[in-house]
C-alpha cells in the first residue's frame, strides 16, 4: 500500500478514519476483503505471492496499515514479508492492544524485511512505527494525516499536500468526509514538479506518475482502495474498491460483523 490517509479525532464521534491505496505490480496475484484470523476476528485483502495483507482491521477496532518505504536495492528471498508483520502486529494488537503491538516490533528484527511504515492503533491511540536499518516509534496525535512510501506528512511527496489542502475545506460530517476520501484516492493528476530522487532506476515521466495518489503505470499501479471507519459506538464501516479507485466501493463491513459474533469481541 502506497497511501494511506488517516483521519485521528477529525470528525465528531468518529476518533479513527482511513482511506488507503494499495499500489503494487498489476502481475501480483491478491484477494480482496476475507478472514484473516478467524480466531482473533481479523479482516482483510491477502498478498496471494508472499502471504500477508497491507490492511487488517479487527472486529475489535485494532488495525495495522503498510506502506513500503522506497527502496532501490535487489529484492531477497531471505526477507520475510511485510504484509507478514502487518497481521503479526494486527495479532498482537487484538490480544494485547497497542502496546502489544509495540512489544511485537521492538522484538522483531529490523533487518529481517525490506523497509517499511506501519500505522497501528484503535479508538483510543494511534502509534506510527518506522523500520529502516533500525525500528523508530511515535505516537500520531489528533488531525489529517498521509502516509505515502516515506515519512508520515513528508513534504517530499507532493501528494501529501495536495491530499491535506483537498480536505481541509470538507464538511466535518461523516457524509461529506466519505465522498471526498473516495474523491482524493481517485485522484490521478501527475505532478509537474517532484522530487529528484538519484537512486531511481525509473526516467522522470515515471516517476512523476508514482507521485500521483492514483498511479496509472503499464505493468504497475493503485490495485484496490480501502475506507474504515471506527465510530465511538456501532459498527466499523469497511468499504472496498477491487481495481481502479475510479470504480464502485462495496460494503465489507459484515466480514467485521461476523467475526464480532464469532470472536465476542468489543471494543477495545
Amino acid at each position: 500500500m502506497c497511501t494511506v490517509i488517516l483521519l485521528r479525532d477529525v470528525l465528531p464521534g468518529m476518533p479513527v478514519v482511513l482511506a488507503a491505496n494499495r499500489d503494487e505490480f498489476l502481475h501480483r496475484p491478491s484477494a480482496g476483503p476475507g478472514m484473516l484470523d478467524a480466531g482473533l476476528g481479523i479482516v482483510g485483502g491477502r498478498d496471494l505471492q508472499a502471504g500477508g495483507t497491507w490492511l487488517a482491521v479487527s472486529a475489535s477496532g485494532f488495525f495495522v496499515a503498510l506502506t513500503n518505504q522506497r527502496d532501490h536495492g535487489p529484492a531477497s528471498d531471505a526477507l520475510a514479508s511485510r504484509g507478514q508483520v502487518v497481521l503479526e502486529v494486527a495479532r498482537a494488537g487484538v490480544r494485547g492492544g497497542p502496546t502489544a503491538a509495540r512489544a511485537w516490533l521492538q522484538a522483531a528484527e529490523p533487518g529481517g524485511t525490506r523497509p517499511y511504515n506501519l500505522l497501528f492503533g484503535n479508538r483510543s491511540e494511534v502509534h506510527l512505527a518506522r523500520v529502516q536499518d533500525r525500528l523508530t516509534l511515535s505516537v500520531v496525535g489528533p488531525g489529517v494525516h498521509v502516509l505515502p512510501n516515506g515519512a508520515l506528512n513528508s513534504d517530499a511527496f507532493p501528494k501529501v499536500a495536495r491530499i491535506q489542502q483537498q480536505l481541509a475545506g470538507v464538511p466535518r460530517s461523516w457524509p461529506s468526509m466519505q465522498a471526498a476520501l473516495w474523491a482524493v484516492l481517485a485522484d490521478d493528476q501527475v505532478p509537474a514538479e517532484f522530487p529528484d530522487d538519484p537512486g531511481s532506476p525509473f526516467p522522470p515521466d515515471v516517476q512523476a506518475a508514482l507521485h500521483a495518489v492514483w498511479v496509472r503505470l503499464p505493468m504497475y499501479g493503485t490495485r484496490s482502495s480501502s475506507l474504515v471507519a471506527m465510530p465511538d459506538r456501532g459498527a466499523i464501516h469497511y468499504a472496498f474498491i477491487d481495481g481502479p479507485p475510479s470504480g464502485t466501493p462495496t460494503d465489507q463491513s459484515h466480514l467485521l460483523a461476523l467475526s464480532h459474533a464469532a470472536t465476542g469481541t468489543g471494543k477495545r
